[in-house]
């Protein structure tokens, strides 16, 4: 009866828009902000620094935890949560708890802008959202994809110690494809494995795209040691790289020209 009624609510006066948002990840930070819904968000988690006045709300989880009082003092009426990234635990307590949770799970770049609309609809922000959408989707058609038929071997560097790749599922693996790339460990069965150096020298890539977090040094010595015949390696700033945002097509385009100069070198 009460699932009824809720129906009848709704087929009256519409959705039930979320008012008042909370986070859990920096770049869900980022697309609610960009999805014209930034006035409605009451609390975010750490490393929500874009756009700047993301800083200066509330910080209510990290990467491990997250402070179940101060969330239900909150009253959200919507907490978007990363699927893939925020904990099983901090997921299953918070659904425990009764707060409203959307599982928000990026795994294309086509995800993205569908990402972006989906926030517009909850928020109550569809048009901000769909001019947001229409801005990225344009510029990625610009972008590519590039079409090679001997796609350049790439080395995906999530960390250097220990030594953390994506397979072919992870959103980076697209990229690279879309770039006109092989990502040299897609088959392995697990989204972001750990790997050896003698697996990697094995499979010979001839780029490695990391974040600027990490050291680009320890390429060339390899290559000087006479382990890799040769590797050039571009670094990307972090909200360019790791974060599924707008800001990613920027490092999208410069994924596609580095490919585009090994293949034409």
């Amino acid at each position: 009866m009460r699932s009824c009624l809720f129906l009848l609510l709704w087929l009256a006066t519409g959705p039930v828009l979320a008012a008042r948002l909370i986070t859990l990840a920096p770049h869900l930070t980022e697309l609610v902000y960009e999805a014209g819904a930034g006035d409605q968000l009451i609390a975010v988690s750490s490393w929500s620094d874009y756009p700047p006045e993301a800083a200066n709300l509330p910080q209510v989880s990290d990467a491990f935890h997250a402070d179940y009082e101060a969330i239900l003092q909150l009253k959200p009426d919507l907490i978007l949560l990363w699927k893939e990234g925020t904990p099983v635990q901090i997921q299953h307590k918070l659904k425990m708890l009764g707060l409203p949770l959307w599982a928000v799970s990026i795994h294309k770049l086509a995800d993205i802008p569908a990402t972006l609309r989906a926030i517009g609809q909850r928020a109550g922000t569809e048009a901000t959202a769909e001019q947001a959408a229409i801005r990225f989707e344009k510029t990625l058609q610009r972008l590519g994809p590039v079409q090679n038929p001997q796609p350049v071997p790439v080395f995906i560097q999530i960390s250097a110690r220990p030594l953390m790749t994506v397979n072919g599922k992870h959103l980076l693996s697209e990229v690279v494809r879309f770039c006109g790339g092989r990502n040299i460990f897609a088959e392995l069965p697990t989204l972001v494995p750990k790997v050896g150096m003698e697996s990697l020298l094995e499979r010979k890539p001839v780029w490695v795209v990391q974040s600027t977090t990490e050291p680009e040094s320890v390429w060339y010595e390899r290559v000087e040691q006479g382990l890799l015949p040769r590797i050039q390696v571009l670094s990307l700033p972090p909200e360019q790289w790791l974060r599924p945002t707008s800001r990613m097509l920027k490092g999208v385009d410069r994924v596609c020209r580095a490919l585009q100069t090994y293949k034409e070198s």
